[in-house]
């Protein structure tokens, strides 16, 4: 790709979790003109929750009250024409605006979420509920990606306790 940026954004505090998930799950999801990339002959499905800052378009500035925000994302990788990219299966952010702004201008899949993030016991923690009802879950304390993977990608309801949905937890990093 090439001109001139459009956005800035700075993230914070990232977790990228994967789980290996055989591409025949992840295929009927991604579109058939993208190959599902793998690495070491695995494919992979990632959720990556983070804390945006400074998100604003090029020639503005940052609005305290709209540029700052926590996302989530659901991703696996893929190729097209040989090229790398990322597929989004969803992006939750706790900012209506933001989301609104995302749909119409990008077409990614953004949805409306309740969102923290904070200390606990020296660890970094987050949660994540859609305000919605559609609404995705993950399960990183059953064995097998598969079962994961196949929670977040058909958006069902998780039936577990709520403090399951979407809650990462990781040490902080030393400064």
């Amino acid at each position: 790709m090439s001109g001139p940026w459009i956005m800035a954004q700075s993230w914070h505090d990232l977790l990228f979790a994967h789980w290996k998930v055989d591409a025949a799950v992840l295929r009927p999801h991604v579109p058939a003109e993208l190959e599902v990339d793998t690495f070491e002959g695995q494919s992979w499905l990632g959720v990556v929750p983070f804390r945006m800052s400074g998100v604003r378009l090029r020639w503005t500035p940052a609005l305290p009250w709209l540029s700052a925000f926590l996302e989530l994302n659901v991703r696996t990788y893929v190729t097209a024409q040989g090229k790398p990219g990322v597929w989004f299966f969803s992006l939750d952010a706790a900012n209506p605006v933001a989301v609104a702004a995302a749909r119409l201008s990008f077409h990614l899949p953004y949805f409306k979420a309740r969102m923290t993030c904070g200390d606990v016991d020296g660890w970094i923690q987050y949660q994540s509920e859609r305000t919605r009802s559609a609404m995705a879950c993950i399960r990183p304390h059953q064995e097998g990606a598969s079962i994961a993977a196949k929670s977040i990608i058909r958006r069902g309801g998780c039936n577990q306790p709520k403090r399951d949905s979407r809650e990462t937890q990781w040490p902080k990093p030393l400064a």
